[in-house]
């Protein structure tokens, strides 16, 4: 597995040390960075100020391109199984609808929002940028995250990075926040015996549904009166698991 993320050789001293060791320069074909998870798939990345992003939607269409390029690499060897974008920059709509930026007010002395200026003068709208966010995101699979500045780029890279290196079923935090859910709001949608079973050592929202299938018959008199090898006959409940399930039932 490689510990690294390879950037390409455009990439700046003070972005790469904001890595803090972990970025590589690599002359890579297209995107600003690449590395692999744990089962070496490659992760596909591109920065994008907003500036840049605008000249790109509006005239180059660059961006594109080097989508459909990334695309093509996906049919052979090089292939990226996962992509992302980041948004870099503090931007918010305007009352007109236009894109606003913070900009330096030489006379203020201070930051100021203001229009953001594309060559020539010409400015854009904020639903035109936010809606090919949009379709690049849900169309062509791209998921789009948006930082303001390129310290907050490098340290979401980062975390991105390591996040990556397990597997994804080890990534539990939405299931825990399901098993709250389903306890405090949405209370009817569950059985009785299912509530009860969630709260048991070592019994999640996944095991409990094996937990009414074993007692559901029975109610939750049936499964409070359970011994501890009917415990053991359920998936993914052994003679520890079912050790402790007993003595809590019991309240010892």
């Amino acid at each position: 597995m490689s510990n690294l993320i390879y950037l390409s050789t455009e990439t700046t001293d003070s972005y790469l040390k904001l890595l803090g060791g972990i970025g590589s320069r690599l002359p890579i074909t297209e995107g600003d960075g690449v590395f692999f998870n744990y089962r070496q798939k490659s992760i596909w990345v591109e920065r994008k100020r907003i500036l840049d992003l605008c000249i790109c939607v509006c005239y180059s269409h660059r961006l594109n391109s080097q989508v459909r390029r990334m695309q093509s690499q996906g049919q052979g060897e090089g292939q990226y199984d996962w992509a992302y974008l980041f948004v870099e920059d503090l931007w918010r709509p305007g009352a007109d609808g236009l894109i606003e930026i913070q900009k330096w007010n030489p006379t203020t002395r201070k930051r100021e929002w203001g229009p953001l200026e594309l060559p020539g003068g010409s400015h854009v709208e904020y639903a035109r940028i936010d809606n090919y966010l949009n379709t690049l995101e849900v169309v062509e699979g791209i998921t789009v995250k948006r930082v303001n500045s390129e310290k907050e780029s490098a340290k979401a890279l980062i975390d991105l990075f390591h996040w990556w290196q397990k597997p994804i079923e080890d990534h539990n935090s939405t299931r825990q926040w399901q098993r709250q859910r389903v306890v405090g709001n949405y209370v009817g949608q569950v059985s009785l015996l299912r509530r009860w079973a969630m709260e048991l050592p070592g019994v999640g929202n996944d095991l409990s549904a094996r937990v009414e299938e074993k007692f559901g018959s029975g109610g939750v008199v049936s499964m409070v009166l359970a011994e501890k090898r009917e415990w053991m006959e359920i998936e993914g409940i052994g003679k520890g698991k079912a050790e402790k399930i007993r003595k809590e039932i019991a309240g010892e």
